[in-house]
């Protein structure tokens, strides 16, 4: 799938797919049937498929306004809370597994 990146608008928010997101914190929102749903989560699973519950979307440049896939990856909630709990920069190892394709889930996650 072609990404095509989100639209930034003259008042700040963003157009995706035809729905309208607005920035709070430095990531993008829209309501969705009264939730709150979060720009890059719907690009991840837009490219990647379903997120499987115990996991985030981690943006790897830090950059909460950038949902290019190729920046989005997989975390386990634990882990993606101490990495930002730690308030340290990624490793380059680190940046070097993200930047592989994202790695299969095992079941039961997978769909």
């Amino acid at each position: 799938m072609m990404y095509q990146k989100p639209k930034i608008l003259a008042d700040g928010s963003s157009e995706y797919k035809g729905f309208i997101y607005k920035k709070n914190r430095g990531y993008y929102y829209r309501n969705v049937e009264t939730k709150l749903t979060r720009q890059h989560r719907e690009v991840y699973e837009d490219f990647y498929g379903e997120i499987p519950a115990g996991f985030v979307v981690h943006h790897k440049d830090g950059n909460k306004a950038n949902n290019d896939p190729e920046n989005l990856v997989l975390m386990k909630r634990g882990s993606h809370s101490a990495l930002h709990n730690t308030g340290r920069e990624h490793t380059e190892e680190e940046l070097k597994k993200m930047n592989k394709k994202p790695i299969p889930i095992p079941e039961p996650y997978s769909n």
